[in-house]
């Protein structure tokens, strides 16, 4: 099971085959995060992890992690605590020996315990975890002689009803390793035997900045470069270092601002992009590469045999800052509590491989013929899967514990978004690069999980869309999301820079058109350029206006009509305007009030 594979945001191997397990990872935060040596006083900290390297010293045993925990109890008598998954085994540690086991097993749900206590004082738990396999390479934690490194998805429980700590900050420290270690993590820098890492208050949820985030430490090599900070063994396989692999992210990350220029607000001058490398599971082909995007922070497994140099690494991160970007700057993909951003991985990952695939191309790192071999590679894989008339609802229930069945919806996202690219394009519009812009929320906002009354990502998506394109979005998703009714493929499926293969049979396939880099209409479709998109819908949003005032007025009020008729609670300004959708159904307009749940018995979007 790979280290760090995030159920939204892994991606493996070269053609973008994505694995995954039951994670989304996150952009920038607010929150401020003080490294300090575990020495310094520790009472203040509201909630505390600690994690500690253990080895017996005994030949072939395997490593374990003990972690502790202490949390206030607050006016609860009993807490739950969601274990992490694919560990051979949790042990609870009894707090003074002799002391029964106090963890209790939740009837029909395995992952979770419930945890007795009194009310109103300090609850402390501690237990060891065994790694599967070979802990130094994948699973949720990797295990070395010399140095560790997990995410904190797979090691650190969140205690229930305990994502808002107020004003007293959260703690991680981590420790075990040799007296000259250094640690890196989501959070920042450290060097020592151990190391505090203090997260204050922050309007992103506790449980986003310590679970999505990653933690490394020991015998590491650290290098920075504008934006990012690369960590990897010292001892690393690969034929190229630390700076190597700065360089590439830098670049990346220089690249995806160009295209989604922003003002750096306070944490980006003060945290950069943690690029974590680590050596992959021995199963992994030596071609295979697996990305995936965290708290601020990408993680890269290689194999040690891994042929890639500098683009290929650039082309990595690239993949990954998509994914990064996708889960979180256009609104949250679940609301709280629910769990269920997996309905929406089309979004979240086939979005962002439509994006970061025409960013390669755009960028030079693929030339159009490297393109088209990865599309025809993904159009041969879906097609070949019979899983890919599965609904929606069974196909992200099932994908925690397959990963083609997540790879199926990342392909099923891509060919979504490269279809309402191109009808966008038809219709006179620049395309799905410039209705994501309109919908940026600031980085201070950038979440995962967002209240009921917020509207999800992809219902602002849908929202903006059908101004345009009217009906498609929504039938589009009931057909070939909701329902599983398979894509078909079509000689500009891919846009105006490729055509099909002459004489394919069986399976499309498609090769670049002579010269295409240097045509209008391809250079249209790759955008990527800000100013193009703001200067082509200039004249739409003049030629619209007066329509607004008329045309589109009974569309309005039929509009409000629905709302108020499904017991909407959004004020008149929200529900009187084009787009605004009954509660719950995808045309959500992004910013009202309208609770975007899901009606009894529709499927999520």
């Amino acid at each position: 099971m790979p280290l760090f594979r995030s159920a939204r945001l892994a991606m493996l191997g070269t053609l973008l085959l994505t694995s995954a397990l039951a994670l989304r990872p996150a952009a920038a935060q607010t929150a401020t995060s003080t490294p300090t040596n575990t020495t310094a006083d520790t009472t203040a900290c509201a909630v505390l992890w600690q994690v500690t390297a253990m080895r017996s010293g005994i030949a072939d045993a395997p490593p374990q992690l003990q972690v502790q925990l202490r949390f206030p109890a607050g006016r609860r008598s009993q807490t739950g605590l969601h274990l992490p998954g694919g560990w051979a085994g949790h042990t609870e540690l009894p707090a003074q020996p002799g002391d029964s086991p106090r963890l209790r097993p939740r009837p029909g749900e395995p992952a979770w315990r419930d945890l007795p206590h009194a009310p109103g004082g300090t609850v402390t738990a501690q237990w060891m975890l065994q790694p599967t396999g070979d802990a130094a390479q994948g699973g949720h934690a990797q295990l070395s002689a010399t140095w560790f490194a997990f995410s904190g998805q797979g090691v650190l429980p969140m205690p229930e009803g305990l994502d808002d700590t107020g004003a007293a900050p959260a703690c991680i420290a981590l420790q075990g390793l040799a007296a000259d270690s250094r640690w890196a993590s989501s959070h920042g820098t450290a060097a020592g035997a151990s190391a505090l890492f203090v997260l204050g208050p922050s309007p992103v949820p506790l449980a986003q900045r310590v679970q999505q985030a990653l933690y490394a430490g020991g015998a590491l090599q650290l290098q920075a470069a504008d934006g990012v900070l690369a960590v990897l063994p010292a001892a690393a396989p690969w034929r190229f270092g630390a700076d190597t692999v700065a360089q590439a992210g830098a670049r990346a990350l220089a690249a995806q601002q160009r295209q989604w220029p922003a003002p750096a607000g306070p944490r980006d001058a003060a945290a950069p992009w943690l690029l974590l490398v680590l050596p992959a599971a021995a199963a992994a082909t030596p071609e295979t590469a697996l990305a995936s995007a965290w708290h601020h922070a990408l993680a890269l497994q290689l194999p040690p045999a891994w042929p890639g140099a500098d683009a290929a690494l650039e082309a990595q991160f690239t993949q990954a800052l998509a994914r990064a970007w996708t889960a979180e700057r256009f609104g949250p993909l679940a609301h709280a509590g629910r769990g269920d951003a997996a309905l929406r991985a089309w979004f979240s990952d086939g979005w962002a491989d439509f994006l970061a695939h025409r960013s390669l191309l755009r960028a030079g790192l693929w030339t159009p013929d490297d393109y088209a071999a990865a599309l025809n590679s993904r159009i041969a894989a879906y097609l070949a899967e019979p899983a890919r008339t599965l609904p929606n609802n069974q196909l992200a229930g099932l994908s925690l514990q397959a990963p083609q069945l997540a790879a199926m919806q990342a392909l099923r996202g891509e060919w979504l978004a490269l279809q309402w690219h191109l009808a966008l394009r038809r219709a006179g519009h620049p395309g799905l690069d410039a209705v994501l812009r309109q919908l940026l929320v600031p980085a201070a906002q950038a979440r995962r999980d967002g209240p009921i009354s917020a509207p999800l990502a992809t219902h602002r998506v849908v929202a903006a869309l059908r101004g345009v394109l009217q009906d498609q979005p929504l039938r589009d998703l009931q057909q070939h999301i909701d329902q599983g009714q398979p894509f078909s493929f079509a000689a500009d499926s891919l846009g105006p820079c490729f055509q099909p293969v002459d004489g394919a049979a069986g399976t499309p396939a498609y090769r670049p058109l002579a010269g295409a880099l240097q045509q209008p209409a391809c250079q249209g479709w790759l955008g990527g350029d800000p100013q193009a998109e703001a200067l082509a819908l200039a004249p739409r949003v003049r030629n619209e206006a007066p329509a607004r005032a008329g045309s589109r007025q009974t569309q309005r009020q039929a509009a409000a009509k629905a709302t108020r008729k499904a017991g909407a609670k959004a004020g008149t300004r929200a529900s009187a305007k084009p787009g605004a959708k009954a509660a719950g159904k995808p045309g959500a307009k992004p910013g009202s009030r309208t609770p975007s749940k899901p009606a009894a018995g529709k499927p999520a979007r």
